[in-house]
C-alpha cells in the first residue's frame, strides 16, 4: 500500500527487468510510464532507494541516479525523515518540467524494440569510466600475490578506528605529491572511497539551511548525495575550463553558499583543466569570502599535474578528494582526503563517527601497490590505454569534436545541434550501446544540452569500441525525432 492507503506502490518496478539497456534509464522510463498513466498518483510514497536497489538487485548508487534524475525533473519530491513522493503536478500546473523526451518517453516502443534484440548481442558500454585491461589486471594480481605472500596481512586485525596507521599515511603523501600537494600526513585522513570522502567533507562544514555552490555541470554522485541528504545545490555559470570567477562571486557575496564544490584538475564529464590563473582567482575569492573549497580529484587516472593546486594556494580552506576507485579499481576500497593544516585528526576521527570503521585492507593494499612501483606501473598502462583509444576514436570518428587529456578515461563529445543529449542517450541504448548524457550532470539547467560523456576504456577490447564508435557515428547522422534502432 503507498501513502493514499490504496494502491501498490511497486508493481511498476516488476516491468524495469524488462528493458534493456542502462538500469537508470529502464527505472526512470517505467517509473514515469506509472506516473503517466496514473498507476502512481501524486503523492504516492515510493520505495527508499536501498529498498528499490535491493528488490532489482543493483547498487544503491544505481537506483540514487535514477531518483535524483526523476527528481530534477519535477517527477518526484524528497525530504530527509520523510521519503520520497511523487509531485503534486509531475507534468501539468505551476513549477512542472517536462517529462523525458524522445525515445524514453514511448515506454512500450522502448520495450519491444529492445526486446526483439538478440539474446547474444550485449550491449556497448561507453558509458562507465574504465573497466581495467588485462595488463592492469595482471599488475595488480602480481602486487597482491606479494603482499599475501608477506606477512602483512596477517597483522590486519582491526579497524582503522582513530588514526590509520602513519605508514599508510606518509606513503599516500608521497603519491598524492605527484599533484603537486606537499601536505605532511598530518593532514590526510583515510575514507573508504571518494564518494565517502566528499560526504563526509560536506558533514563536516555544511550549516543547516546552507547551499552547495557548483559547476552548472558536476559530478552525479554529488547529486545523489544532495538528494539523499537534503542538500541544496546552486549552479554557477561555466564556460569550457569550468566555473567563472564572476559567478562564483556573485553567489557569495549573495549568500547563496558558503562550499564550493569543484573539480580543478580534471572535470568530470567535459575532462576541462583548470588554468592556474582562474585558480588564484578562485582561491582569493575563497578567502574574500571565507569560503570552503572542495577539489574533487578522483577522475584522474594518474596523480600527476604541472599546475598547482588549490591546496597549495588556499591551503588554509580547500579540501581534496583522492580515489584509486579509478586510478586503479573499484574493488580497491580506501580514498583519501587532504584537509586544511590542523583538520586531519579531527576530520578523521568525525568520518568514523559517521560512518563506523574502515576496514585496513584497502590502505594496506595501495600503500603496496605505491611501495612496489606497482601504482605507477598502473598508471603508465592506463596512459597508454587511453592514448590508443584516443587514436581510434579520431580514426573511426574523423568529424568529432569532443574535449580529451592524457589522464582522462573519458572525452566530452559534443553533438549535431539537432540531437539534446537525454534523447540521444535514450536513442543510444535502442542501438546497443550507452553513453552518460550530459543531462545527468547538469544541475538546475533547464537550457538545450548537445553533449555526451564518452568512456573510452568501458568496452572490453579495440573491437568492441570500434563497432561502439561506428553506430555512435550512424546515430549522430540520424535524425533525432525520429530514430529508433537503425543499426
Amino acid at each position: 500500500m503507498n501513502g493514499n492507503g490504496s494502491r501498490d506502490a511497486t508493481a511498476w518496478i516488476g516491468r524495469v527487468e524488462t528493458l534493456r539497456g542502462p538500469r537508470y534509464l529502464a527505472i526512470l522510463a517505467c517509473l514515469e510510464d506509472a506516473i503517466r498513466t496514473g498507476e502512481l498518483p501524486s503523492q504516492t510514497r515510493l520505495p527508499p532507494q536501498r529498498q528499490l536497489a535491493t528488490l532489482l538487485g543493483l547498487t544503491v548508487g544505481t537506483a540514487g541516479r535514477a531518483y535524483a534524475i526523476a527528481a530534477e525533473r519535477g517527477l518526484i519530491t524528497g525530504a530527509t525523515g520523510r521519503g520520497t513522493f511523487v509531485s503534486d503536478s509531475p507534468f501539468g500546473g505551476e513549477g512542472a518540467i517536462s517529462p523525458l523526451r524522445g525515445a524514453l518517453a514511448d515506454v512500450s516502443r522502448l520495450r519491444a524494440e529492445l526486446a526483439v534484440s538478440p539474446p547474444e548481442r550485449q550491449m556497448i558500454d561507453l558509458a562507465l569510466p574504465a573497466v581495467p585491461s588485462s595488463e592492469v589486471s595482471a599488475i595488480i594480481r602480481d602486487a597482491l600475490r606479494e603482499l599475501a605472500d608477506g606477512d602483512r596481512l596477517l597483522s590486519l586485525r582491526r579497524y582503522v578506528t582513530y588514526r590509520a596507521p602513519p605508514r599508510h599515511l606518509q606513503t599516500a603523501a608521497r603519491w598524492i605529491a605527484g599533484l603537486g600537494i606537499e601536505a605532511d600526513a598530518s593532514r590526510i585522513a583515510v575514507v573508504a572511497n571518494a564518494n565517502q570522502g566528499l560526504a563526509a567533507t560536506i558533514l563536516s562544514n555544511i550549516l543547516r539551511g546552507e547551499s552547495i555552490l557548483t559547476d552548472s555541470l558536476t559530478y552525479p554522485g554529488l547529486k545523489v548525495l544532495a538528494f539523499n541528504y537534503g542538500w541544496r545545490l546552486e549552479p554557477l555559470e561555466r564556460d569550457e575550463e569550468g566555473i567563472l570567477p564572476d559567478a562564483l562571486e556573485r553567489g557569495a557575496l549573495e549568500g547563496h553558499g558558503r562550499i564550493v564544490y569543484l573539480q580543478s584538475e580534471l572535470h568530470n564529464p567535459t575532462a576541462a583543466v583548470m588554468r592556474l590563473d582562474r585558480r588564484r582567482i578562485i582561491a582569493e575569492i575563497a578567502r574574500r569570502y571565507d569560503l570552503v573549497l572542495i577539489d574533487d580529484l578522483a577522475a584522474l587516472c594518474e596523480l600527476t599535474s604541472s599546475i598547482a593546486p588549490l591546496t597549495a594556494l588556499a591551503p588554509e580552506r580547500t579540501f581534496a578528494i583522492i580515489s584509486v576507485g579509478k586510478s586503479v579499481s573499484v574493488s580497491v576500497p580506501a580514498g583519501y582526503v587532504v584537509t586544511p593544516p590542523g583538520w586531519g585528526e579531527r576530520f578523521e576521527q568525525q568520518v568514523r563517527d559517521r560512518y563506523f570503521q574502515i576496514s585496513p585492507l584497502g590502505p594496506e593494499i595501495v600503500s603496496h601497490l605505491i611501495e612496489s612501483g606497482a601504482m605507477a606501473d598502473v598508471a603508465r598502462a592506463y596512459r597508454a590505454a587511453i592514448a590508443a583509444r584516443l587514436g581510434l576514436l579520431r580514426t573511426h570518428l574523423p568529424q568529432a569534436d569532443f574535449t580529451s587529456d592524457p589522464r582522462s578515461f573519458f572525452v566530452w563529445l559534443r553533438l549535431p545541434p539537432n540531437w539534446h543529449s537525454a534523447d540521444f542517450a535514450s536513442a543510444a541504448a535502442l542501438n546497443g550501446f550507452t553513453v552518460a548524457a550530459a543531462a545527468n550532470f547538469a544541475v538546475g539547467m533547464t537550457m538545450r544540452l548537445s553533449a555526451v560523456r564518452l568512456s573510452l576504456l568501458g568496452a572490453p577490447s579495440d573491437a568492441v569500441f570500434i563497432d561502439g564508435v561506428t553506430r555512435l557515428g550512424s546515430l549522430m547522422n540520424a535524425d533525432s525525432v525520429s530514430a529508433g534502432v537503425i543499426i
